[in-house]
């Protein structure tokens, strides 16, 4: 058997993607990184995924400010510029399109709720707005016309499958290694 003892700055476990968008941010930053994966890349939940991407988080709709909603508000800015730099790096293209997100009210205690909810969601994100009838039907001619109004943000959308093989394919191309295995435990240097 090999006795050599490989070292890496950062190891990854799961080539989904959480752990394929951190491991090619390290890599393309100049970090040794592995992502170890037991299934195929994007096997699960990341391959079949709608792919949505909205600037408000959870934080926001509940209207209060937290770390998650900044991070959601990181997150989108970071897929923006991802869908300019990361076809072009992997030879892949994503999908991305920008495209309204809308939260329907078909109450008036929904309504309500959703108006309500607009100045916390204005800190993460300033597109968002309150819009009725015909301005609503603009933005989504094929809604219900019994919506009887809805919050709208500029929200976003990749295909998340190629998403993920993009990010594989420019991650290795800056050093990222991938292997298929599973992680049975944890061994360190004591560093």
């Amino acid at each position: 058997g090999n006795s050599r003892m490989e070292s890496w700055d950062v190891i990854i476990v799961g080539a989904g993607y959480g752990g394929l968008c951190s491991g090619a941010l390290l890599a393309h930053g100049g970090k040794k990184v592995l992502v170890l994966e037991k299934d195929a890349v994007a096997a699960g939940a990341s391959g079949m995924s709608p792919g949505m991407l909205e600037p408000a988080g959870r934080g926001a709709w509940e209207a209060q400010e937290d770390e998650l909603s900044e991070l959601f508000c990181q997150s989108f800015r970071l897929h923006q510029e991802l869908a300019c730099v990361l076809p072009q790096e992997s030879g892949i293209d994503i999908g991305y399109r920008e495209q309204p997100m809308i939260h329907l009210a078909f109450s008036p205690e929904e309504a309500e709720s959703l108006k309500s909810q607009l100045s916390a969601l204005r800190h993460y994100d300033p597109s968002v707005r309150w819009l009725e009838g015909q301005a609503l039907w603009e933005v989504e001619p094929r809604l219900n016309r019994d919506v009887l109004g809805g919050l709208v943000s500029q929200g976003g959308q990749v295909m998340a499958y190629r998403f993920v093989l993009a990010l594989v394919e420019a991650a290795e191309r800056h050093g990222l290694e991938l292997r298929h295995g599973e992680a049975i435990g944890l061994q360190s240097d004591g560093r």
